[in-house]
């Protein structure tokens, strides 16, 4: 994923991560446990249902359970809703417990790849974030936030390459805004398992040297056509007091119908 103050940029790299890596090998769809999404999706419903955890310099932050729900109204748009409650451990305060902001997303492919030329399938998906964590105990900001990304991805034999640069807008005077952008590969090795690896940044534009370089990778076990098992791991190439998690890590469990 994952803006405003230190502790939203911190918040937003859990949130990407939550959105799990979708799919079974071929035809493995980048999203989570990645931060950079793409524009391919799978047809009819999608439930996710896991936990992430990150650790950085303000302490370890919890996300369990977490759901994410999504559906492709047309082969080429689809509507997600993410829900996950949170839990956040600090050496210096109590921890607290309660919902995390909710997101609602929108993504719409507008462009397929041409399997005869070079040219990728595109989309953008803009999303919401919705203040709905309790701001008194810390779990949130109270900040709304919007996002415009725009997306990429093309499969070039076993091989899907994505890529995706958007800008989150904060609604408040005590947040700011963020640029973020990234790009990585999958790689299937059989028709059950693929593995991928990835490189994003995340820029506050207030504290622009305050920006986060992440370093994910990720597997997806696939059952069937209906069942998978998701899961990543990231941390930061940088300082870890500059911002990032050190590490963090997804485990999802997800089901295509």
């Amino acid at each position: 994923m994952r803006r405003p103050s230190l502790t939203g940029i911190k918040r937003i790299f859990w949130l990407a991560a939550v959105l799990g890596f979708a799919g079974s090998a071929p035809g493995v769809r980048a999203d989570s446990p990645f931060y950079t999404d793409d524009p391919e999706f799978s047809p009819g419903w999608e439930i996710k249902f896991g936990m992430t955890a990150e650790h950085n310099t303000g302490g370890t932050t919890w996300a369990a359970p977490v759901l994410d729900l999504n559906y492709a109204v047309v082969p080429n748009v689809r509507l997600n809703l993410t829900l996950a409650a949170r839990t956040m451990e600090s050496a210096s305060v109590s921890s607290a417990t309660g919902f995390a902001d909710l997101e609602f997303k929108l993504k719409w492919r507008f462009v397929d790849a041409d399997t005869n030329s070079w040219l990728p399938s595109i989309g953008i998906a803009p999303k919401i974030s919705f203040p709905t964590s309790d701001k008194d105990q810390g779990l949130g900001d109270g900040v709304w936030r919007a996002q415009l990304p725009l997306q990429f991805g093309k499969a070039i034999g076993r091989f899907y390459n994505f890529a995706e640069a958007g800008y989150q807008r904060a609604f408040a005077r005590n947040a700011t805004d963020v640029a973020y952008y990234g790009a990585g590969t999958l790689y299937s090795f059989t028709s059950h398992l693929a593995l991928g690896t990835e490189l994003y940044d995340f820029t506050p534009i207030d504290h622009p040297a305050n920006h986060t370089l992440l370093a994910t990778l990720g597997a997806v076990y696939a059952f069937n056509e209906h069942w998978a098992i998701k899961a990543s791991i990231s941390r930061t190439l940088r300082d870890e007091a500059r911002g990032g998690p050190n590490p963090s890590g997804v485990l999802y469990l997800v089901w295509n119908f």
